[in-house]
């Protein structure tokens, strides 16, 4: 990342953590968006595809992820489903 932006790694990285961030953080926010708004939209994109196209090597790295995101699996956040309270 630094590189394309012809910018030293350590600059970037203290830039980041000036703003309170870090790449993995501006990397997995990237990835909740792509899955969210373009990824599980789209008509038969399964689990393992959506895995593959988000740089996931196993298809549970994403019901883990939805989970943190949403509170939700992929498939309850798709169809609606709203968590019940216990």
């Amino acid at each position: 990342m630094a590189r394309e932006l012809q910018a030293p790694a350590r600059g970037l990285k203290y830039k980041l953590f000036k703003e309170g961030t870090t790449f993995s953080d501006l990397a997995d926010a990237f990835r909740r968006d792509v899955a969210l708004q373009r990824l599980l939209p789209t008509p038969g994109m399964t689990v393992e595809l959506m895995a593959s196209e988000l740089g996931y090597h196993d298809p549970r790295h994403v019901y883990r992820r939805f989970k943190q995101w949403t509170g939700r699996t992929p498939r309850e956040y798709r169809n609606g489903e709203t968590k019940l309270a216990s």
